[in-house]
């Protein structure tokens, strides 16, 4: 097992098939069926299980209910977890690295809509997508069409920002974005070495800087809001610790 030649405690580790359980410090987790290839060399292909998860917790009197997709394509599992699992709270479900050449992957736009309908959960937040292309997409084009269709469908979608603390009840933000990135790229890396400089300087010294940077789960335009006061500073740029980004929410 890979954890083990890593050097992670056997004991700490626990294997599980499709629908079986285990529970840590209060936390339930229940292996779903999945569709997606698994290996780690060329010599073990798709021998193990790839899964997603059911995550079942009490916060005081109140049990709350996660679905995580963890990647996979569409098949008939979906009716079953659908007919089995029951109330959902947020479905946490997989939205991008999809294309026609690897089919029993990921799923397409829709295919992530039409799931979002089918568990019925209280809430559906999109991941596996905006941090870069791995598909031949463009990197946002899966949340521009799932968002939409999920609507259309009567779910209730859940956008956070980035590092923000959410839960079932967190209202999304309805803002207007532009409508194409053509350019953005060296829109984003311009304005980040810009500012850096003026950083780097001792130019800029306010509390609140704004910088445009790529970040994941975001939109075509994308902030970053500096918690932290920018100040002269005299070490090279890329000794710095990595800025924390934000987005903005669909």
């Amino acid at each position: 097992m890979i954890l083990q030649k890593w050097g992670i405690d056997a004991a700490r580790i626990t294997e599980l098939d499709w629908w079986q359980s285990t529970e840590r410090n209060g936390v339930k987790y229940t292996a779903l069926p999945a569709r997606h290839d698994s290996s780690r060399n060329l010599f073990d292909q798709n021998k193990a299980l790839w899964s997603g998860f059911l995550i079942e917790h009490k916060r005081g009197q109140t049990e709350e209910r996660f679905y995580f997709h963890g990647d996979s394509a569409q098949g008939k599992h979906f009716d079953e977890i659908a007919n089995r699992v029951g109330k959902i709270d947020i479905a946490f479900i997989e939205n991008g690295q999809y294309n026609e050449r690897w089919p029993n992957n990921h799923l397409f736009p829709e295919q992530t809509a039409q799931l979002a309908a089918k568990l019925q959960p209280t809430r559906f937040m999109p991941i596996h997508w905006g941090a870069y292309p791995l598909a031949l997409h463009t990197w946002n084009e899966p949340v521009l069409k799932s968002i939409p269709m999920a609507r259309t469908l009567g779910v209730n979608t859940l956008t956070p920002l980035l590092g923000q603390v959410f839960d079932v009840n967190t209202k999304n933000r309805r803002l207007v974005l532009p409508k194409n990135n053509h350019n953005f790229w060296l829109y984003e890396i311009s304005f980040f070495f810009f500012f850096s400089y003026l950083s780097e300087k001792g130019i800029i010294k306010q509390k609140f800087m704004i910088y445009p940077f790529r970040s994941s789960l975001c939109l075509n335009l994308k902030l970053t809001l500096l918690n932290q006061p920018l100040k002269p500073h005299k070490k090279p740029l890329k000794s710095r610790t990595k800025m924390p980004m934000g987005l903005f929410q669909i």
